[in-house]
């Protein structure tokens, strides 16, 4: 594939090779991403291509072990670190100059009423380290930084550190 050859030639060239499959992952979800929302009068053209961007996501989804729906909306420098095993769900909203590293799941939780929550809402410059689980309708503030392994089911205040499982704030500071 051609687009996978100019990824690996761009990036690896670089030396940047902890974040090959992360930039990997991301520039196949800016396609798929443009190609799902292409905006076209042409009825059978604008099916076609979402067709094709559903097809190419369930190819990823298997070949790169991540899945990021093309409906997720995502910011600007969003950074993903040996990309393996995440999971967002497609109605989160993710800031600009976000980092994840690998086993992270970003989802919504099902109430006591049954009902699902909505999926959390992420600030700008979060860094989110492995194996985090961030679920429900939270909101995780600008600066905020989540342990590797914690689970967020509350509010992340911003400039705070949180930890541990569930998750508890360790540090806040001020900005």
């Amino acid at each position: 594939m051609f687009f996978n050859k100019w990824i690996q030639h761009y990036y690896l060239d670089q030396g940047d090779q902890s974040c090959y499959k992360g930039k990997k992952i991301i520039s196949h979800y800016r396609l798929g991403n443009s190609l799902y929302h292409h905006q076209n009068k042409n009825i059978f053209r604008k099916l076609l291509f979402r067709i094709y961007a559903i097809y190419y996501h369930r190819f990823i989804y298997q070949t790169l072990c991540c899945d990021i729906p093309f409906a997720t909306h995502i910011g600007k420098r969003f950074t993903i670190h040996h990309g393996h095993g995440i999971v967002i769900h497609q109605d989160c909203i993710i800031g600009e100059d976000v980092t994840i590293h690998h086993l992270v799941t970003i989802g919504n939780k099902m109430g006591k009423d049954g009902k699902l929550s909505a999926p959390p809402t992420i600030g700008n410059y979060v860094e989110i380290g492995a194996g985090a689980i961030i679920l429900g309708d939270i909101h995780i503030g600008t600066n905020a930084r989540i342990g590797a392994g914690a689970v967020v089911t509350k509010e992340v205040p911003k400039g705070a550190t949180v930890v541990g499982n569930p998750a508890h704030i360790i540090t806040e500071h001020l900005l």
